[in-house]
């Protein structure tokens, strides 16, 4: 039996059908791409700024603003007259890391990085204290032209850094280690936009997952993003399953922003895309905040809670739901939500929060 052939005005249909199919579906992503990407122009409030925290040193202590500056690298506090002159803290501007290895040092691993206190003196130096420390230490911040070195971050990522200095080197391998030296202190190289680069680094099984996730999203030396959010009313339902064992102090989940208002249920945050902050910045949601051990530290003694709560609750009813992010995280509970900054611009406590109006 013969080979069937196919008249060759019909193949040439067949064709020009299939040209036409992935045409509709390459036009059909691309529009539900630029959509995605489209910052909203009317916007409905839904609440308003709580609280604003910094944290200088990378797992260091928290540091409560009433008003900042929205920068790609994360918050950045604002002087005020009198303060003018000094350095401006800015969040996870410090890393400390270990000398040998280049890896980064986290209150996982050392709780007493926790209370390590950063303070600006005048425009160029910076004074670390500690509870744990006989005395204080003031150091100059290393100017933006000196060298670089590198140190490793969240999952491996290798980062660049300044170091600070033999002695405040010192300073902290006795703080935390008992030791006279193991431990390099590191400021951000701010003068490029230093911004990280998911094809850079390890990120890029992330971005799979997480649609919306870009280099823009990437902050100073944070952990993944550049600002995280919760609102009061989550934290209020989970203080209520705490109960009569405690509740959880929002400090432990170390966020940026905590918002609240008669349009937020708890958790509703989890699905925000574009949110509007005051009159002009403008922030897109990328991911769940997924938590760890971190979160069992009390940041004001850096002990661990005997129970692992918050964790142990949040387990209970927080689980990832997502086949893909399951699959990346694994059961990590989620507290909180990841955004990059889309529109610069300052913030305070007490500015109204907008949701896009459609």
């Amino acid at each position: 039996m013969g080979l069937i052939e196919v008249p060759h005005n019909a193949a040439i249909a067949t064709g020009i059908s299939i040209a036409i199919a992935t045409t509709v579906v390459a036009i059909s992503y691309w529009l539900q791409q630029k959509k995605r990407n489209r910052i909203p122009t009317e916007w409905k409030p839904i609440g308003k700024v709580e609280q604003l925290f910094v944290y200088p040193l990378k797992s260091g202590k928290a540091i409560e603003l009433k008003t900042a500056e929205c920068t790609e690298l994360g918050l950045k506090e604002i002087l005020s007259d009198e303060e003018k002159g000094r350095f401006t803290l800015r969040d996870r501007f410090f890393i400390i890391y270990n000398e040998k290895s280049q890896n980064f040092l986290t209150a996982r691993q050392k709780t007493s990085l926790l209370l390590i206190a950063v303070k600006s003196n005048d425009k160029d130096t910076v004074t670390l204290n500690s509870p744990d420390a006989k005395e204080e230490i003031t150091f100059r911040v290393p100017d933006q032209s000196n060298e670089r070195t590198q140190c490793i971050v969240h999952s491996n990522e290798v980062v660049e850094t300044i170091d600070c200095g033999n002695d405040v080197a010192v300073w902290l391998s006795k703080v935390i280690l008992d030791e006279e030296s193991g431990l390099r202190l590191g400021c951000c190289p701010i003068s490029e936009g230093c911004l990280r680069k998911i094809k850079m680094g390890p990120y890029e099984k992330y971005a799979e997952v997480y649609k919306n996730f870009t280099d823009k999203e990437l902050g100073a030396y944070s952990d993944l993003a550049s600002y995280m959010l919760f609102s009061q009313e989550s934290l209020n339902d989970l203080n209520e399953k705490l109960k009569p064992n405690g509740i959880a102090n929002c400090r432990q989940f170390r966020p940026n922003i905590v918002v609240s208002g008669s349009g937020i249920s708890p958790f509703s945050e989890d699905k925000w895309q574009w949110i509007k902050i005051g009159d002009t910045v403008i922030m897109r949601g990328f991911k769940p905040c997924t938590r760890c051990a971190m979160i069992t530290l009390d940041p004001d003694t850096g002990k661990r809670d005997p129970n692992v709560q918050p964790l142990k609750t949040l387990r209970s009813y927080r689980k990832l739901t997502e086949p893909a992010a399951i699959k990346l995280e694994g059961d990590s509970p989620a507290f909180g939500r990841y955004f990059g900054l889309y529109q610069k611009g300052n913030i305070s406590v007490g500015d109204t929060i907008y949701l896009p109006a459609s």
